[in-house]
């Protein structure tokens, strides 16, 4: 049955993706509506992520960053499938790099590093971007999330990595690090904003929220000592983007796991403040509780 809705839905994809990325967003233009009037996807979740998140924001300015939320969610969705037939050029037309002196001398030097990032814009594009601009000074890594369908988690795969880019499974996440070409350094991109495992978690103040993360982060910076950087994203217009790279730590081994995560919650939620309406609001990221902390009696 896999196989067969895959097949089917080949001929779909390869058809939208053919089109005009301008008539593409008005097509996401009219999912917005049918999905925000009709549908109502993880519209009351949106609302209450951005009460607990900004509960000093009154309701009509909630209501707002709601609706540009979903805006650019069905943006994401139609990029997306467009992205599966860009070519090289018309990526590189999407973003721009603001140029890190420190990022360059790392690269220069062979060392490889770790970029921290959130889902903050469509990381599928910028994933394509990076691993295609010659800006960026690194090879590119990146954990994902395997999809259920195998046939589709294997043309996502392949998408992915057209450009260059090296994508591992979570489970196979430790390879990432221990496989390397000795011709140039990696940066190794780890998205650390989902609802991690409550007993095995980083727990501090997230947006207001007592929130998980996951420690990969850490464990690998100090693990291999590597150099940890986040990458904030501006979106000035539709379809484009501004990455710049802010430096956590050049020196892991002299900070805690938990010193490393911290200061990439405070980059994450500093980037989300900036422009609240990129972020990916419909997860459920707060669905886990502190197992730690003391209830009153």
């Amino acid at each position: 049955m896999q196989a067969i809705l895959y097949y089917i839905s080949l001929p779909f994809i390869y058809f939208f993706s053919s089109l005009p990325l301008s008539f593409l967003y008005r097509i996401s233009n009219l999912l917005f509506y049918i999905n925000y009037h009709f549908v109502k996807y993880r519209r009351e979740v949106v609302f209450n992520n951005l009460k607990n998140s900004f509960p000093d924001k009154s309701e009509i300015e909630l209501k707002t960053i709601e609706k540009n939320f979903f805006r650019i969610l069905t943006d994401y969705m139609v990029e997306v499938v467009k992205s599966f037939t860009m070519s090289k050029s018309s990526v590189l037309e999407k973003g721009k790099i603001i140029q890190n002196e420190e990022l360059n001398a790392l690269a220069n030097a062979g060392k490889n590093i770790i970029i921290s990032v959130g889902h903050v814009g469509n990381q599928e594009i910028v994933n394509l971007f990076l691993s295609a601009s010659i800006d960026f000074p690194f090879n590119l890594k990146a954990a994902y999330h395997q999809l259920a369908n195998p046939y589709f988690d294997k043309f996502f795969y392949n998408s992915r990595i057209r450009f260059g880019s090296e994508m591992y499974s979570m489970q196979r996440s430790g390879e990432a690090i221990n496989n390397q070409d000795f011709k140039r350094p990696f940066a190794y991109f780890l998205v650390n904003d989902q609802s991690a495992p409550p007993k095995r978690s980083y727990w501090t103040n997230f947006l207001n929220q007592e929130t998980s993360f996951f420690k990969g982060m850490g464990v690998f910076a100090k693990k291999y000592d590597m150099p940890v950087f986040f990458m904030h994203l501006e979106r000035p217009k539709r379809g484009h983007f501004i990455l710049s790279f802010e430096k956590i730590t050049d020196a892991p081994i002299e900070l805690s796991e938990g010193e490393i995560i911290e200061k990439h919650v405070r980059l994450l939620e500093k980037n989300i403040i900036e422009d609240p309406q990129i972020w990916l609001w419909s997860h459920k990221r707060w669905k886990h509780k502190n197992p730690n902390k003391i209830k009153s009696i």
